[in-house]
């Protein structure tokens, strides 16, 4: 297994703001090194919100680590519009469908 990288600051800055009631997103990136958006979406995408991790904290609690999965956001080739593609498509649904419905898969 890899070793975990060292995410040290990032990692410091989450708990202090997550235990201390006073911090902003931006005295803790003061503090620590780092920029209030860095911060900010660490924590958004880990607890969903930040008064949620301070909540669970407060109640003793382990604070719920949703990790929520992000897909990969891809712009159609076909309309142009950004929209969850993978499993390396190029277009998104509606215009697949629509292609579908005009080309009958003869070559």
């Amino acid at each position: 297994m890899a070793p975990r990288p060292n995410t040290g600051p990032i990692d410091d800055a989450e708990a202090w703001i997550i235990a201390t009631p006073e911090a902003t997103y931006a005295s803790t990136a003061e503090a620590f090194g780092l920029g209030p958006q860095s911060i900010r979406a660490r924590i958004l995408n880990r607890y969903g919100s930040l008064a949620a991790a301070r909540l669970a904290h407060a109640n003793g609690e382990a604070a719920v680590y949703q990790k929520r999965i992000l897909g990969p956001v891809r712009r159609c080739i076909r309309c142009g519009k950004s929209s969850v593609i993978d499993q390396g498509r190029r277009m998104c649904d509606p215009c697949g469908a629509d292609v579908a419905r005009i080309h009958d898969g003869a070559v």
